[in-house]
């Protein structure tokens, strides 16, 4: 008897949490054409599925090439479109309304940075956030809060799911940039850097006159020969060569520190023994990691939000980098291990072209 007791807890609460993910509202589409799939059920028609979603009957009809006087099919599907009236990513809402959490389901090779550019661009910070978050990597098929559908606390059906959510912050922290693909193999040109004053050399006093030179020498003509014995030609000295690498101007690959991301890495690598991989590394054009030594990279093998160590085998450099993302499916990409940003193949002395390395990551 006990046995069957807990054979049917068990499948109540399979079918609890089954029926509940069904009802979680799935966002499909991409920006800027976002839409929900509603199935309609027996007694619905336009204007009351209009109430339920926060959306114009006659819209919802246009939206769907439907018939407005034709009605509709109990078990027929119908887009949802979602507008700056009844879609949010900031948490605003009209008095009256409610907030109710829209999902992406994530598919394979997706991390988190690919679903922020792909639901216009919202911060990492805010997705790990409403999604209680503690790093990027995401599990296939789990579903993620992408936003939220505003509707009337009264009218819509949908009220009862509704969530409280804070504000977003408009001075969050954006996400970095987006890599632009190169197009040439020429350096992404850079503000020049200044050579260093030359200080002013005190000329010397002229050397005393032998015994032996007459006195009517001109000792203008002596003082004039000074400066020529005593200073050295130009640029004769390294120091006074200008740096023309603007990584190393600011320190940060100079010091071979191999970036921001090193302490990441050494913290990452105490509770797990990273692997090593051998192959072919790329680059992408990126504003940032000049000045800060913020490198970024996608790979295939290292998961989003983890960091990697690559060491390029023509200098044995190494610099750490953060994973955005699984490498883009394009042809340029094929049979890369790793694309990082150029400001990271700078500290490489790579240059940004295709090249042999191997990358510390873990699984």
């Amino acid at each position: 008897m006990r046995k069957w007791l807990t054979l049917l807890i068990v499948f109540c609460l399979s079918v609890s949490l089954s029926y509940g993910q069904r009802n979680r509202l799935i966002v499909e589409g991409s920006e800027p054409n976002l839409y929900l799939i509603h199935t309609v059920t027996p007694r619905e028609n336009f204007y009351s599925i209009g109430r339920m979603y926060n959306i114009s009957a006659k819209q919802l009809a246009s939206y769907n090439n439907l018939q407005f006087s034709g009605g509709l099919m109990i078990g027929q599907a119908v887009k949802i479109p979602l507008t700056p009236y009844n879609f949010t990513q900031s948490g605003e809402k009209s008095e009256g309304q409610v907030l109710v959490p829209l999902y992406h389901s994530v598919q394979p090779h997706e991390g988190l940075y690919r679903v922020s550019i792909r639901y216009n661009k919202v911060p990492l910070e805010i997705l790990r956030s409403w999604n209680h978050l503690h790093s990027d990597e995401l599990s296939v098929g789990s579903d993620l809060i992408i936003g939220y559908l505003k509707v009337s606390r009264i009218q819509s059906p949908l009220a009862g799911e509704a969530t409280s959510v804070e504000p977003v912050n408009e001075d969050a922290p954006q996400n970095p940039p987006p890599p632009v693909p190169n197009t040439d193999q020429s350096h992404e040109r850079l503000p020049p850097v200044k050579a260093p004053e030359k200080k002013e050399v005190e000329s010397k006093e002229p050397p005393s006159q032998p015994e032996s030179q007459p006195a009517e020498t001109n000792p203008t003509q002596a003082m004039a020969a000074a400066p020529q014995q005593t200073n050295p030609p130009a640029n004769s000295s390294p120091a006074m060569i200008p740096n023309s690498n603007p990584a190393s101007s600011s320190g940060v690959t100079a010091s071979g520190s191999g970036g921001f991301f090193l302490k990441s890495f050494d913290d990452q690598s105490a509770s797990r023994l990273p692997l090593t991989g051998f192959g072919k590394g790329g680059t992408f054009k990126s504003t940032s990691g000049w000045q800060d030594g913020k490198y970024y990279a996608f790979s295939n093998d290292a998961a989003p939000g983890t960091y990697i160590k690559v060491t390029a085998t023509s200098s044995q450099k190494s610099i750490y980098a953060k994973v955005l993302d699984a490498i883009p499916d394009i042809r340029q990409n094929d049979g890369l291990s790793v694309i990082i940003s150029n400001s990271a193949a700078s500290a490489l002395g790579v240059g940004e072209g295709v090249f042999d390395c191997s990358v510390n990551y873990i699984k």
